[in-house]
């Protein structure tokens, strides 16, 4: 079989979800070199996924104004944001979870802590009506998870939790951030204010 028919029975495998190599290997009839070949050739959207005995391989599946590779952020207590880690949405559909600290997951649906955040009831329901665009369904119920993903990278950066997702909700954030002076801790509070009187 020539490149072009692999290339395009691989991307039939993948659509269907992140698949191990030697599942590719057995489906395709290729060797390895020759798979490494393929996904090379293949182009960018083809990701490679975890390291070693936990390979995976996985079709990325593009969110318009967002693409596949969503990082997330962390708000502390402090109001210091931290990265959390990064979402890759995939065809399948799946969503393949690398957090900074901790192990890889593939799963089979949006991850708990993004679930979380999604807008619901009354609240919900105006956060929906008042930043929806042309791409969004009106009615919440009619979301589905690239929607909500679209809606929370564009307008996430002020719901409940300490979450943000995505780089132009991030810099919402961090421009409607307080730019006084820092606060002084409650333990800090005795030694700071007569000087600061």
């Amino acid at each position: 079989m020539n490149p072009e028919q692999n290339e395009i029975r691989l991307r039939a495998l993948l659509r269907s979800g992140a698949q191990k190599p030697g599942t590719l290997l057995a489906s395709l009839g290729v060797s390895q070199p020759t798979l490494s070949r393929l996904i090379r050739r293949a182009g960018q959207d083809i990701l490679k996924l975890g390291a070693t005995r936990s390979t995976l391989y996985a079709l990325a599946s593009p969110i318009p104004g967002i693409g596949a590779e969503i990082p997330v952020y962390h708000v502390q207590d402090t109001g210091n944001v931290h990265p959390y880690g990064t979402l890759f949405s995939l065809a399948g559909p799946q969503y393949y979870w690398t957090p900074v600290s901790g192990k890889p997951i593939l799963w089979n649906h949006l991850p708990w802590f993004i679930q979380n955040i999604r807008p619901e009831g009354f609240l919900g329901r105006a956060f929906a009506h008042k930043h929806c665009g042309p791409d969004l369904p009106m009615r919440l119920e009619d979301w589905n998870d690239h929607h909500l993903l679209t809606a929370l990278a564009r307008e996430g950066s002020d719901l409940p939790g300490n979450l943000i997702i995505g780089e132009q909700a991030l810099a919402a954030f961090l421009a409607a951030a307080p730019k006084g002076p820092t606060p002084v801790s409650p333990e800090d509070r005795p030694a700071a204010y007569p000087r600061l009187a």
